[in-house]
C-alpha cells in the first residue's frame, strides 16, 4: 500500500470552497472570478488537469507559491499568532 494513494486519483469537478474577497496571487486570478464562472469553467479545468496528470507534465511555475502571514490574534511578536495564506489559486 502506498502512502498517498489519493494523489493518484483523477481530478473531479467538485471544487474546493473558495472565499470571495481574497486577493490574487501570481496567477492574477481572484476567487470571485472562479466562483462566478464555475459552471462554465469546472468541466474544462477538470479535463485540463486530468490531461496534465495523464501526460505527467508539470509547469515550473507550479513549484512556486506565494505565502503571506496573516495575523490571527494576540501579540504581533508571537509566531503562533499568525497563519500562512497561499495566494495562488491555480498556479
Amino acid at each position: 500500500m502506498e502512502l498517498f494513494n489519493e494523489l493518484d486519483l483523477p481530478f473531479t469537478e467538485s471544487l474546493i470552497s473558495l472565499h470571495i474577497g481574497k486577493c490574487a496571487g501570481a496567477d492574477l486570478l481572484i476567487n470571485a472570478f472562479l466562483i462566478i464562472r464555475k459552471n462554465a469553467l469546472s468541466s474544462h479545468l477538470t479535463l485540463l488537469f486530468n490531461k496534465i496528470f495523464e501526460i505527467v507534465y508539470f509547469l515550473e511555475q507550479w513549484s512556486d507559491g506565494l505565502i503571506v502571514s496573516e495575523h490571527k490574534k494576540g501579540s504581533l511578536s508571537e509566531v503562533d499568532n499568525f497563519r500562512g495564506i497561499l495566494l495562488s489559486v491555480l498556479t
